[in-house]
């Protein structure tokens, strides 16, 4: 039962935060509606979101592999680390044609997909950035 309790209590925090949150996501970046984002950003996306899964299963599949002990902080670090580089490069190369303004109106779409504001998205990547080096580091 207290399982069940603590995930309803999660969601309604979640669903209460995207309540909070729709105010600053913006709907659209320099005159282009979501739609248009998401016929020309919408695969990077997409790539972003399975990269950010494949790291961070990388990181949990290191325990059972043996790669790291159970009570090692290290291994989820690096699939941190790769759920949040990963993605970060796909979009700098995928958009590295169309300059800062295809890297901006991608962030922006990923922002209006996760239903959080930009504000808030990029330093809990920065954080995870910091938690994946230091794990690196902490490896050598």
């Amino acid at each position: 039962m207290r399982p069940m309790l603590s995930g309803l209590v999660g969601a309604l925090v979640a669903w209460w935060l995207t309540r909070l949150w729709a105010r600053w996501i913006p709907d659209v970046v320099g005159g282009r509606s979501r739609a248009q984002l998401d016929a020309e950003h919408g695969w990077k996306v997409r790539a972003v979101n399975a990269l950010m899964l494949a790291g961070l299963a990388a990181g949990v599949a290191s325990y059972p592999l043996g790669i790291a002990s159970r009570n090692d902080w290290r291994g989820l670090g690096v699939g941190i680390f790769l759920a949040v580089t990963l993605p970060l490069l796909l979009v700098l190369l995928a958009s590295a044609r169309g300059g800062a303004r295809a890297f901006k109106e991608c962030a922006v779409l990923f922002a209006i997909t996760q239903r959080t504001p930009l504000f808030i998205l990029v330093p809990l990547l920065v954080l995870g950035l910091g938690v994946g080096v230091a794990a690196l580091v902490s490896l050598g």
